[in-house]
């Protein structure tokens, strides 16, 4: 009887900020995720077209294409769910399309917080338990 292996979880990070790009990508790929990442939602959309997701991790507020305009232009099953990461205020958050938004993180954010969202929202198993704290702000 062969072993089932887990499919590992595919993530694009989209941010425009070098540093937290950076950052949430290396503490996913530590706890065992695929990551990609794009630099606004324009290259986003780009790598969306040429590759498969299983979940987007968003910022808001980008240059020449941001969060609201990536989540409009994709849709379907194939769709990756999206994790906002966002510094914008309340008011900006009411405006998220909630049916197109699996959840949000607001920065700055607790990076242990982040994976564990990505985990449950991708049924990702890490074999890597602790997560060191990172001050994301």
């Amino acid at each position: 009887m062969s072993e089932v292996v887990p499919e590992i979880a595919r993530v694009l990070v989209v941010d425009d900020e070098p540093a937290i790009r950076l950052l949430v990508t290396k503490a996913l790929e530590k706890h065992g995720f695929k990551v990609e990442s794009a630099v606004d939602g324009i290259d986003a959309l780009h790598k969306l077209e040429h590759s498969s997701y299983d979940l987007m991790v968003l910022d808001v507020m980008m240059p020449r294409l941001d969060g609201f305009g990536v989540i409009e232009k994709i849709s379907g099953p194939q769709a990756p769910k999206v994790l906002i990461m966002t510094a914008a205020s309340p008011t900006v958050l009411k405006q998220l399309p909630r049916d197109r938004v699996a959840g949000v993180i607001t920065k700055p954010f607790d990076i242990r917080e982040l994976v564990d969202s990505a985990r449950s929202l991708t049924d990702q198993v890490s074999e890597d338990k602790e997560v060191a704290p990172i001050d994301a702000g």
